[in-house]
């Protein structure tokens, strides 16, 4: 996988955490963008969550000897409660030091040595290193959009920028190049050492660097920034347990994959999908989700005719075109379109070096493209447009001589569909996919035709848990039901305006009105192999689903529905001997166009 992104499912819970020693209050500020990394970025962020810290306490005591720079408690088991980057507290000499190792069950190195060689024996607290947490999967959700035949935003880019506080306040009085509070207690909440410290002028906007804790009350900083009465905040960086970017599709992990499962599920999934058999009707099209950063290549072992084509899209519903090429050749899969390939003929660390004729980067390539090594096989992205010649790359991957692609790389080109037309003589054959990345990942696909059947074919597409648009066919029986809901008074049918009282026998007394209809559909697979039952699953869990009736690929066959089927068998051969599903549908809308 590219180092310089990780893939995210957001139908499962997404936790982002950030940790900093003495951090009172962390503000994340969450950026969700489509189209290329960096150069999209949004100006201002999409969302913004502060959030208090969270610490415990996991050790109090008193030294039993002193070293320098060492925290040395001969009664503790420091191996099991404390960690690299906890915060100590000597709670007798009022001074903080960072855990830098934990060296023994009784003996911890510091980053400052707070515990003099001569003097009493001090106490001290240890706490863990505060941090928060955020949950945000349902807020980049919101950014996925599917208009069938028109749009379909099925993977975002997410950003979080963390802002740490230490501590806060106003400025008591002025002097130079310092920050004076007396309402403050600096020592017990600053670093001395091991972390770069910013003070931040709220008032003015100005910001320096801390040099120094001079006292409870004083800093001492880079620049002469503050005066009296100013409103401050003293901020510090923080690390990530699970650092962004993201690339997040609409998919989700099961239960055994843990939290934020994203990366582990889709860093060696080359094809979107969990069956490796598909089946296929002759003249229709056939249509493989992959994940295209795996720069995968599918090399075809076919029967029948040789004139069937292909292509890569980034749309499900792409259909045929004369440009596509001959299936008997094989695809290779590319992250977005090649904007530009050559051979590097200069090696500068972390540059891609091309000065032939003619190469215009300026022209061709944008911030956050993926540039692709075709001798090696490793990528990375683009950080910066040097010249026409040379490109500043995220990881050093280039030396002269190498060969490479800049491929497009945007969010919309993550998930690639390979669409297989012109099947009128396909009776079948083998896809071998291989990655491109250096992983050895081979997967083989196998293409069935389906048995010819007396009913009308449909076609199911539906969202599977890899956030890809996936379909199922369904070529036995299916039937339709028309159900009607509307409200019923009765009336009087009396003539008032008659000489004697009357009424119309051929009026009704009993009404109907807001009478609406809503059509259901029951369709039945062949019988299948075991392996289509996984997609009937994730079927049974999609949020959004479509039936092609007929297979036609127009916008009169396709509907969009709802699954009324609330529970399926998996079925096996041994228990069930043959394989097949039944699954009802609801027309997605009324059968009265009542669209206001």
């Amino acid at each position: 996988m590219p180092a310089f992104y990780t893939p995210q499912l957001a139908r499962s819970p997404i936790f982002y955490k950030a940790a900093a020693a003495l951090a009172e209050k962390f503000t994340y500020s969450i950026y969700i963008y489509t189209g290329h990394y960096t150069t999209n970025k949004p100006s201002t962020a999409t969302y913004t969550i502060t959030k208090d810290k969270v610490a415990d306490v996991v050790e109090v005591g008193t030294i039993t000897s002193k070293t320098a720079n060492k925290l040395v408690d001969s009664v503790k088991l420091f191996s099991e409660t404390v960690e690299a980057g906890d915060l100590v507290y000597n709670t007798t000499g009022n001074t903080i030091a960072i855990v830098s190792s934990v060296d023994s069950d009784t003996q911890l190195t510091l980053d400052t040595d707070i515990f003099p060689v001569s003097g009493n024996l001090d106490s001290y607290k240890i706490f863990s290193k505060t941090s928060a947490s955020i949950e945000i999967a349902e807020l980049i959700r919101d950014y996925f959009k599917t208009e069938y035949y028109n749009l379909a935003v099925d993977a975002v880019w997410v950003e979080i920028d963390t802002t740490v506080q230490i501590t806060s306040g106003t400025t008591t009085s002025a002097t130079t190049n310092k920050l004076v509070d007396t309402d403050n207690n600096f020592i017990r909440k600053l670093l001395p050492s091991s972390f770069t410290l910013t003070a931040n002028n709220t008032t003015d906007a100005t910001s320096a660097t801390v040099s120094a804790v001079d006292d409870d009350n004083t800093l001492s900083v880079s620049s002469d920034i503050f005066a009296s009465g100013e409103t401050y905040t003293i901020n510090m960086s923080a690390t990530a347990s699970n650092g962004t970017p993201w690339i997040t599709l609409d998919g989700y992990g099961f239960f055994k994959d843990g939290l934020n499962p994203g990366n582990t599920i889709l860093a060696q999934k080359q094809v979107l999908m969990t069956n490796s058999k598909i089946y296929f009707i002759k003249g229709k099209d056939i249509v493989i989700p992959v994940y295209a950063p795996l720069q995968s290549t599918l090399s075809f072992n076919i029967s029948g005719s040789s004139t069937v084509f292909w292509n890569a899209v980034d749309n499900f519903w792409n259909t045929y075109s004369q440009s596509w090429g001959t299936i008997v050749d094989p695809i290779k899969i590319t992250d977005g379109d090649v904007k530009d390939s050559g051979t590097a003929d200069g090696t500068t660390t972390n540059k891609l070096v091309d000065g032939s004729v003619g190469k215009s980067f300026t022209t061709t390539v944008k911030v956050g493209m993926t540039v692709y090594n075709t001798t090696d096989s490793t990528f990375t992205n683009v950080t910066a447009v040097d010249s026409d010649t040379q490109l500043t790359l995220a990881d050093d991957i280039m030396v002269s001589g190498e060969s490479y692609q800049i491929q497009d790389g945007r969010s919309a080109d993550k998930i690639q569909y390979v669409v297989i037309s012109q099947t009128n003589n396909f009776t079948g054959g083998t896809i071998t996919v291989t990655d491109g990345t250096g992983q050895s990942l081979t997967r083989t696909l196998t293409l069935e035709e389906s048995r010819c059947s007396k009913y009308t074919a449909y076609k199911v597409i539906f969202y599977n848990r890899f956030g890809a648009l996936q379909e199922i066919l369904f070529t036995r029986k299916s039937t339709k039901t028309l159900e009607t809901n509307f409200d019923e008074y009765k009336r009087s049918t009396v003539n008032f305006n008659l000489a004697s009282f009357s009424y119309d026998k051929y009026k009704a007394q009993k009404q109907r009105i807001d009478i609406q209809g809503t059509e259901t559909l029951t369709l039945n697979t062949d019988f299948l192999e075991e392996g289509i039952s996984d997609p009937i699953q994730e079927l049974l869990m999609s949020e959004q689903i479509w039936v092609d009736e007929g297979i036609l690929n127009t916008e009169a066959s396709i509907h969009p529905v709802i699954i009324r089927s609330t529970s399926v068998e998996k079925k096996t051969n041994v228990n069930n001997k043959l394989v097949s599903y039944t699954i009802e549908f609801e027309f997605a809308n009324d059968k009265i166009q009542n669209i206001r």
